[in-house]
């Protein structure tokens, strides 16, 4: 159910007096109840101090006439019965008499048949008595021959014959029983009068004397003041006090039903008035609702005109209190918002035309990026076939540094073999000298010179084969051994000349004696080309030297270009994943750009769907 603001303020206000109503209810229900329990309770108190009263005066009296009697009895044992009758009748007592030290009874008239053996000092009045040397009262105790309760008024004395004893007299409590039963109290009640030991003693059902008073209630609850029991089928207020200097109780029973009748009739007409308070509240604010409410219908009719669209729609409201506040606050919004959606309808043109404008640009973005990403394949196949050329390099330079590596050992080997020429060339010159020398006794060492001819043959052979392998390595060695080619064929020219000059020698020996000068000069010649041919081997070797520090460079620039060709090799690749990476990015960004597009389109749809909206659920001015 949904609630106006006529029946919530209805409600609000009604719940509001309903509410002081309860709690002014409960204020006076509450003084009522405690009222009425302070005025049970001084009732309860008056009765039980009343009661009290009584037995205290009971008591006091027959407490009086004991002590009268004590002090006024004569020394003569034969007036004593007389004057315990007296006594007796002025005390209303049943029955007086002197219980002796030496176990004597003295009685009034008309006494009682004692039994022979009858001791009085055996009584329980004559022992409590001369214990507590002072008055006192037994607890009661039933007579055998009608049933009723009986105490005993006891005193101790001096006897005339100067013993002690004790001066007691007995009387029935049938006399304030019956003044106890007779008092009046506001209310149904009952007054209970127990002993020590809970026993009754005085009760309006003489039935229950002597029983446990406990027996006849059932205890329900307990405050600081008196105690709620159940009695006869109903509840009653229970109450107790102990009556001084006597081992006494009395028990007040009020009835409650009828203690607290009072404070239910209060209830029942409290109830009645809030009620009809709260019945003429709600007929009141009825009225006050429907009187104050009416510019609030107006209002709200309005604000239904405006939902339903017609944003020109103004309430004509001409009073100064918070509703024509609310109803001026209401013609200026709709005049605001007629404002704001005309504004809205050309904004939502404007930048329907902005769309159209983003969307073509998107697709001209996307094209651009299909171009881009068509370039960056072309790049990544250039990239990919730099890479496979950077490989062949790669491998030619491992090749050429292999070779390098052979062409310097080569040269190494080159410059050995001139080194060993060159030693035997300086051996020949030496050899050479040596036979200039001794050329005057060259016919005394014939023999000996066609053993160094012999030697000389040998060397030839060897340097002729020595230049030889040299050719065969400079041939190896390409444009960069063709120096060393020429020497080792100068080399191979020298060691064919050597080999025809022994051959002249051994034909020369024979005519050795005739052409001596002619050797001699020979053998000059032989030693100036062996000189020569000294300083062609140094040259060689020199030059073999110079070949083998530039087939290092040569090794070196070949591992250099190794390294490099590797270098770039790698890079190739980077570079290929690199641009296999902005290719992705590229294909990403395509996918962006096409989602955006879509993403424009859609909104372009959105935007035309909110001005169909606008002009659906506004009429705009």
């Amino acid at each position: 159910m949904i609630l106006n603001f006529r029946n919530k303020l209805l409600i609000a206000i009604v719940g509001l007096i309903a509410l002081s109503c309860l709690l002014l209810a409960v204020v006076s229900v509450k003084g009522l109840t405690q009222e009425t329990e302070n005025s049970l309770q001084h009732q309860i108190q008056v009765t039980l101090t009343e009661a009290t009263q009584i037995i205290s005066t009971w008591t006091q009296d027959k407490y009086r006439v004991l002590n009268a009697a004590k002090d006024q009895l004569t020394q003569d044992v034969s007036a004593l019965p007389t004057q315990l009758t007296l006594a007796k009748n002025a005390g209303g007592f049943d029955l007086f008499y002197l219980g002796t030290q030496t176990g004597k009874m003295l009685q009034s008239y008309p006494p009682v048949q004692l039994k022979p053996d009858y001791d009085p000092r055996k009584r329980p009045w004559y022992q409590q008595a001369q214990a507590q040397q002072k008055p006192i009262v037994t607890a009661p105790y039933p007579r055998a021959s009608t049933g009723e309760a009986v105490v005993t008024f006891a005193v101790p004395m001096q006897t005339v014959d100067r013993q002690q004893g004790v001066l007691a007299a007995d009387i029935t409590l049938t006399e304030i029983i019956e003044s106890l039963l007779q008092l009046d109290s506001r209310w149904q009640s009952e007054l209970w009068l127990t002993d020590a030991q809970g026993k009754l003693i005085a009760h309006p059902d003489k039935s229950l004397i002597n029983r446990d008073y406990t027996s006849l209630i059932t205890k329900t609850s307990q405050d600081h003041k008196s105690q709620q029991v159940h009695y006869q089928g109903a509840s009653w207020f229970l109450t107790q006090q102990k009556i001084k200097h006597l081992d006494w109780q009395l028990i007040l029973l009020v009835n409650k039903q009828e203690a607290t009748q009072a404070v239910y009739s209060l209830k029942t007409q409290l109830v009645l008035l809030c009620s009809l308070i709260v019945l003429g509240a709600i007929a009141a604010t009825f009225l006050v609702a429907n009187y104050f409410s009416r510019p609030l219908v107006e209002i709200t009719q309005a604000l239904h005109t405006l939902a339903e669209g017609n944003v020109n729609q103004y309430i004509q409201l001409n009073t100064k209190d918070e509703f024509g506040k609310i109803a001026q606050a209401f013609n200026y919004l709709v005049k605001k918002l007629d404002n704001t959606l005309g504004h809205t309808h050309q904004l939502t043109a404007q930048l329907l035309a902005d769309i159209e404008r983003n969307a073509q640009h998107s697709q001209n973005t996307q094209e651009l990026i299909e171009h881009q990403k068509n370039e960056l394949v072309q790049l990544n196949d250039a990239l990919a076939q730099m890479t496979e050329a950077t490989a062949n390099i790669a491998t030619n330079a491992e090749t050429t540094l292999e070779v390098s590596k052979r062409s310097v050992c080569a040269g190494q080997e080159g410059v050995g073999l001139v080194h060993q020429s060159r030693k035997a060339l300086d051996q020949l010159i030496y050899d050479v000298k040596h036979s200039a020398q001794h050329l005057s006794n060259l016919e005394k060492s014939v023999v000996e010179i066609r053993g160094i001819l012999a030697s000389i043959s040998e060397i030839s052979e060897q340097t002729n084969l020595l230049a030889l392998n040299a050719a065969i390595e400079a041939a190896r060695a390409g444009e960069a051994g063709r120096g060393f080619a020429v020497v080792a064929d100068e080399v191979r020219s020298l060691s064919q000349k050597t080999q025809n000059a022994t051959q002249e020698i051994h034909n020369l020996i024979q005519i050795l004696e005739k052409v001596t000068q002619q050797t001699l000069l020979t053998m000059r010649q032989s030693e100036q080309k062996a000189d020569a041919s000294r300083e062609q081997s140094e040259a060689v070797h020199q030059q073999l030297i110079h070949i083998d520090q530039e087939n290092s460079g040569v090794r070196d620039l070949a591992h250099q270009t190794s390294v490099a060709v590797a270098q770039q090799r790698s890079m190739s690749k980077e570079m290929m994943y690199h641009a296999e990476s902005v290719r992705g990015a590229s294909e990403i960004l395509m996918q962006s750009s096409t989602e955006h597009h879509q993403e424009t389109l859609q909104l372009k749809l959105e935007i035309d769907a909110l001005q169909k909206h606008l002009h659906q659920a506004f009429k705009l001015s």
